[in-house]
């Protein structure tokens, strides 16, 4: 037993997450980190922690924060939500420089726009905190951005591995 993450990601073949002395999750430690079963495990589990933005699912496929929406994937089961309050999330290296893309394609639904408040350099990375209206978020960018800080920059977000949770239960919804 540990209640340090980190060690319970690289030593275990299975991890348990426990809020309270309820079970939350137990499974394999990558499963836990790309499927976590509610916003707890998803904040529990990931340095730095993942991003939580309230927002809303809309008829037309989105989940809008209000200052950015990003569509759903066809089949997500938050489509069906329309108009429910949820929590979107969005792990910190998942969202990436725009300009620094090799793997995902820039588009117009998987852009945003945020002003950089602060870069902290860690050598092979830079955490970067992003201001989007009244949203603050995390990023792990590579270190060869040209990004500064107190300048505004597009960012591309994977949608491929975002999060929605309920927001009355707290439940990944999927």
């Amino acid at each position: 037993m540990t209640h340090d993450q980190v060690e319970a990601m690289t030593m275990g073949q299975r991890m348990a997450i426990m809020r309270d002395g309820v079970l939350q999750q137990c499974d394999e430690p990558e499963k836990v980190y790309q499927n976590p079963v509610n916003k707890f495990v998803a904040s529990f589990i990931g340095s730095p922690p993942m991003n939580f933005v309230p927002a809303k699912i809309t008829a037309d496929g989105y989940v809008d924060a209000g200052e950015f929406k990003l569509p759903l994937q066809a089949g997500h089961g938050a489509r069906a939500m329309v108009g429910k309050d949820v929590f979107l999330g969005i792990r910190p290296e998942e969202i990436f420089d725009a300009n620094l893309t090799g793997h995902l394609e820039v588009t117009p639904g998987n852009t945003v726009q945020a002003k950089v408040d602060v870069l902290e350099p860690l050598g092979h990375e830079y955490v970067a905190y992003l201001n989007i209206g009244k949203h603050n978020l995390v990023a792990s960018i590579d270190n060869e951005t040209k990004i500064k800080e107190n300048t505004m920059a597009d960012f591309i977000v994977n949608l491929d591995r975002i999060h929605i949770f309920d927001a009355e239960t707290e439940q990944a919804i999927r």
